[in-house]
């Protein structure tokens, strides 16, 4: 199955897609972060971009369409408004070109590159100087002690507790 296919399978690649497209299109129904707010509008609106607009996103452009797609994600609720206005096959077919597009894209290309899981990092909010340091993972290393480990757990349990 190509790329483009399996980010038009899920609920969050589609919206990520009409993201993209409202970011790309002039009309005014899709402006200033103003949605369509019918079916019909929707199709209108993503078969009106253009598809060349997309190469001239900036990066911050479409990392901020795919954060607005995955911070709508709730996998235990039923597909909202939008998700199902986005599998509709009329709209499926216009958001494949944009799809298309977006993984051509250079900004995205390394998108589907293999996992470099030697320089994975772990960042997290410091909740003190000291604690939840920035790390490269493994966030712990593979030589410690099962031991270390537990006294660890259960002195930040501890903590919680408190």
């Amino acid at each position: 199955m190509d790329m483009v296919t399996l980010v038009l399978g899920s609920p969050r690649g589609r919206f990520f897609c009409a993201n993209v497209a409202y970011a790309c299109s002039a009309d005014d129904r899709a402006a200033d972060y103003n949605r369509p707010r019918a079916p019909a509008d929707v199709l209108e609106v993503i078969e009106g971009v253009d598809v060349r607009a997309v190469s001239e996103l900036s990066e911050r452009d479409i990392l901020e369409a795919l954060a607005f797609a995955t911070d709508f994600a709730r996998y235990w609720q039923p597909p909202d408004e939008e998700d199902i206005w986005f599998a509709r096959q009329d709209v499926l077919t216009a958001l494949r070109p944009i799809a298309s597009a977006v993984l051509e894209c250079p900004l995205t290309r390394w998108w589907s590159d293999p996992v470099d899981l030697a320089n994975q990092r772990m960042v997290a909010h410091r909740i003190s100087g000291v604690e939840w340091p920035e790390s490269t993972t493994p966030y712990r290393s593979t030589d410690a002690a099962l031991g270390r480990w537990r006294e660890h757990v259960l002195e930040g349990e501890s903590r919680f507790r408190q």
